[in-house]
């Protein structure tokens, strides 16, 4: 299994994206369209203690990640003797959105690496309409986390729910992956092609209607739409990480999955795409990031967690976690590892 890549099509043909940190601007090429897939060499694929008094630490409110895992059902969490997880709700933040049952739900999920355990009996619940920022040092098991969470991984105990169902059931495994978006470490850009290639590229894999229109929707939505027939070789890293995003997102998913999407941004690109993902929320979704940028994660969330242990040692609302209580908790939590 090739675990780099997001949930959809994989094994594709093509060179994908060398970040090459050009600068963002007019596009130098304007009008060149789908005259660069025509060049030689290229072609469009056919078909990627220390922490009392601190926010949160006084452990995750009900029916939140991590705690008890044998809580009753008025936590949401698995009941006495095991079976599936009861749905829980909470007061709402966006709308009513959060007033519905899960979205997204693990229970005393577990992964090792060989003897190594990685996940030790986390638990999560996360709405539609709600999105939580996840930090924790390296090895900490957040890309594992997201992985489960994007049908790529088996945990090796508990289980994930996607409205209940679950994740690691094969026969759903295709109308499970419609509903997900993942956005990994690697783009899954092909840096030949255009922004509008790529976009459609991926579209007609989803299956998606009305692709012409969606595509340009997206574009519109990253701020790319100056640039859609620009190829990606000659973008930014920062425009490259706004595409990457409109490609996880072409298929509407409901859940979205973004690993360190800050990683090797400037500030400028940074807060662009920090208030790309505050409005996915409030277009329905339930989005899931993990960051090692604390300030940033902590503006953009609702709320923020910190995975140490296996679980999660700190999960707090982000109108009680100010940016000093989140420093002093990651720097006593995070250096314990996995």
């Amino acid at each position: 299994m090739d675990l780099e890549a997001p949930p959809g099509p994989r094994g594709l043909p093509g060179r994908r994206v060398r970040h090459r940190g050009r600068a963002e601007g007019p596009p130098r090429h304007a009008g060149r369209g789908l005259r660069h897939a025509s060049r030689p060499g290229v072609r469009l694929p056919d078909g990627k203690d220390g922490r009392e008094g601190l926010p949160g630490a006084q452990g995750p409110l009900p029916g939140r990640s991590g705690g008890d895992p044998q809580a009753d059902r008025n936590t949401g969490r698995a009941p006495e003797g095991g079976g599936r997880a009861q749905p829980r709700t909470t007061p709402s933040r966006e709308g009513d959105a959060l007033s519905a049952p899960s979205l997204v739900s693990t229970r005393n999920l577990e992964f090792r690496f060989g003897a190594r355990p990685v996940l030790r009996g986390l638990n999560l619940d996360l709405h539609r309409g709600e999105s939580l920022a996840v930090f924790g040092s390296n090895g900490a098991g957040k890309t594992t986390l997201l992985r489960i969470l994007a049908t790529l991984l088996r945990p090796t105990g508990g289980e994930a729910f996607l409205d209940e169902v679950p994740l690691s059931a094969r026969a759903q495994r295709s109308h499970l992956r419609r509903r997900i978006g993942f956005l990994s470490h690697q783009s899954m850009l092909y840096e030949r092609l255009t922004a509008r290639q790529n976009l459609h590229f991926y579209a007609r894999m989803y299956g998606v209607d009305n692709r012409a229109r969606r595509c340009a929707e997206l574009l519109e939505m990253v701020e790319l739409g100056g640039r859609e027939d620009d190829p990606v070789e000659e973008f930014s890293k920062g425009m490259q990480q706004r595409l990457a995003l409109a490609r996880a997102l072409v298929h509407d998913p409901e859940l979205v999955l973004l690993d360190e999407p800050f990683s090797g941004l400037d500030p400028r690109a940074s807060s662009r795409l920090g208030t790309l993902l505050q409005d996915l929320p409030r277009r329905g979704k339930a989005v899931l990031f993990t960051s090692h940028h604390l300030e940033m994660g902590l503006g953009v969330a609702h709320r923020v967690a910190i995975l140490s242990g296996g679980s999660f040692a700190f999960d707090s609302p982000r109108e009680s976690t100010s940016l000093e209580g989140l420093v002093a908790a990651y720097a006593s939590l995070a250096g314990r590892g996995a």
